[in-house]
């Protein structure tokens, strides 16, 4: 397990702390705050729409030495995520079509200018501007769901 000491300086656990033995996990992180130690943190909060993270010189952050920094993403990162996003969205729409041809047949026991209409609006979708904020059709009977966001209940803590 790597930690970092208070110079912010990266070793393995067992290179600072030779003579002492470890379970399999190496030590606790409440036993190596106690050391004045510090746990590795490749990560930091961000915005994964509009930002990345990126390898960076140790340094404190939450009470622990990172190794990462916070940085926007250059335009050909942005234009690029767009471009993917379509991808999967072609993929997911094409799968709903592929799932959906058996209600074209002749012989389907389904109202088929509806389904039809819902398969156009499938074929449609990539006529929307934005590729993460789509409008995406209801397939014929299938209920309609409501999003309700409900106050906490008092007493009970966040999750």
């Amino acid at each position: 397990m790597q930690i970092a000491n208070q110079d912010l300086i990266i070793k393995d656990h067992t290179e600072w702390f030779p003579n002492t033995s470890f379970g399999e996990r190496g030590p606790s992180v409440d036993w190596i705050k106690s050391e004045g130690y510090y746990i590795i943190s490749a990560w930091k909060p961000y915005d994964h729409a509009t930002e990345k993270l990126v390898p960076a010189a140790p340094h404190l952050h939450d009470e622990m030495c990172c190794i990462v920094d916070v940085e926007p993403l250059t335009q050909e990162e942005l234009d690029q995520r767009v471009v993917t996003q379509w991808q999967v969205v072609r993929s997911g729409r094409n799968q709903m079509l592929k799932d959906t041809d058996w209600t074209q047949v002749l012989d389907s026991p389904v109202d088929k200018p509806i389904w039809a209409t819902y398969r156009q609006a499938l074929r449609d979708i990539t006529v929307q501007a934005d590729p993460f904020n789509l409008n995406w059709p209801s397939a014929p009977g299938t209920p309609v769901v409501v999003s309700v966001t409900l106050p906490p209940i008092l007493g009970h803590s966040e999750m």
